[in-house]
């Protein structure tokens, strides 16, 4: 048997990075395995990745929080080319985001979509949302977590990621509660 690897904190567990604006619309295009490549020679260990969209889980040398976001971002912008959003979240942190859903996560589980937020959002700026801009759909900030149930599907609605990101003046990255529990899933193995 061999002793685990010093680089690696054992006691801080897996952590999930979401990366914003990755391989959509035929921009920012990047491979995943290329990313877990990376991510890798950084230093992090056991990492996976989850569909195309840029959710990576891996065991990082370095504890959770804004400014391990702010070196991934600066490595992908000087290995990559491009410097996407880039929002951490730890075990636990995902669990009870999972839990602090207000809506019914089973009613239409494509509609209810969860936006991690970089930065916890101040009363004034949740304040700014307009809950009336887009009839039918709702939403939620919890947190440094937004949680909007599209009435009509994410494709129809005035609830864009960057009007969330421009009125809470922080980088968001959404992703649907299918997605979600996946990556929960990904984080308890």
């Amino acid at each position: 048997m061999t002793a685990p690897d010093e680089t690696t904190n054992p006691s801080m567990g897996p952590l999930l990075t979401l990366l914003r604006g990755i391989n959509v619309g035929g921009h920012n295009k990047l491979a995943m395995a290329d990313l877990r490549e990376w991510f890798t020679s950084i230093g992090h260990q056991n990492v996976r990745s989850y569909i195309q969209t840029g959710n990576i889980v891996s065991h990082a040398p370095t504890p959770a929080g804004p400014e391990l976001a702010h070196r991934i971002r600066a490595g992908i912008a000087h290995t990559f080319g491009f410097e996407p959003g880039v929002v951490v979240r730890t075990a636990p942190q995902w669990r009870t985001a999972i839990e602090a859903n207000p809506f019914d996560p089973v009613a239409d589980p494509k509609k209810l979509h969860l936006l991690s937020l970089a930065d916890r959002p101040d009363d004034e700026a949740v304040a700014r949302l307009d809950p009336e801009r887009s009839p039918g759909d709702a939403f939620v900030v919890i947190g440094s977590h937004l949680y909007v149930r599209y009435g009509r599907g994410a494709a129809d609605t005035k609830l864009a990621l960057d009007w969330f990101e421009r009125t809470l003046d922080t980088t968001a990255t959404a992703r649907n509660w299918n997605t979600v529990l996946k990556l929960a899933a990904m984080l308890e193995n």
